[in-house]
């Protein structure tokens, strides 16, 4: 049996509520669709560590899509909102905001090295990937906010 090396860490919970609809009339066919919450998830890939995350989405499930509505998450103590779809368990798009992300948490991200400034970061997010593959396009607009704890750090990212 193939193995799979996947960054999520085995922690959390999640409960799904809806239904599912099974079909044989014209070939076998089905649709999955309802709520689903998770709670206490964790996601590990290099120096980017997501402990005790939260999620809920609506989801509906069908051959060669599967489609979350309505994403509401927390994680890195900021909200995420959008959708997500997932084309043939292979394409991945994710469209969505984000709010309340301190500037600190997010540079930690990057470098080991502490910054001074403070901030928080709110803006959107666009996000495609393939499955399998080590490449992914990710698009934000930004905007930085000042914070208590530190001088300020400010601005807005605006590109033409």
């Amino acid at each position: 049996l193939p193995k799979f090396a996947l960054p999520i860490d085995p922690a959390g919970s999640a409960l799904f509520t809806g239904t599912v609809a099974v079909s044989c009339a014209d070939g076998f066919d089905y649709t999955i669709a309802g709520r689903a919450n998770a709670r206490g998830l964790g996601y590990t890939n290099g120096r980017l560590k997501i402990h005790n995350a939260d999620a809920n989405a609506d989801l509906l499930w069908t051959p060669g899509l599967v489609t979350l509505r309505g994403i509401t998450a927390t994680a890195l103590g900021s909200k995420i909102t959008g959708r997500a779809e997932l084309v043939r368990s292979r394409g991945f798009h994710f469209d969505g905001r984000f709010e309340g992300l301190d500037v600190r948490v997010a540079a930690n991200v990057l470098t080991e090295r502490p910054i001074a400034w403070s901030g928080t970061l709110a803006g959107t997010i666009r996000a495609d990937a393939v499955l399998g593959q080590r490449r992914a396009k990710v698009e934000t607009t930004s905007v930085l906010s000042p914070a208590p704890g530190g001088p300020p750090l400010q601005g807005q990212d605006e590109r033409t």
